[in-house]
């Protein structure tokens, strides 16, 4: 959502939890699935909840080694 129109958002804070995300460790070659919780601030534009699902995923995507998850 863009906020040309409304001046500022108001300093609430966008809480997503619980999202699940299944990975390959890089470094010992197992999968990891570990639940995480996102939090931001909009600033200038606000996203939708569904897009920090897609966001994480994405980014679990990728074999990580399971400290740079958390």
């Amino acid at each position: 959502f863009d906020n040309k129109g409304s001046g500022s958002f108001n300093d609430e804070m966008v809480i997503v939890r619980n999202i699940r995300v299944v990975s390959n460790c890089a470094h010992h070659f197992i999968v990891t699935d570990v639940r995480v919780d996102v939090a931001y601030v909009a600033d200038k534009k606000m996203i939708g909840i569904s897009k920090i699902n897609k966001i994480v995923k994405r980014l679990a995507r990728n074999p990580t080694s399971q400290e740079t998850l958390g």
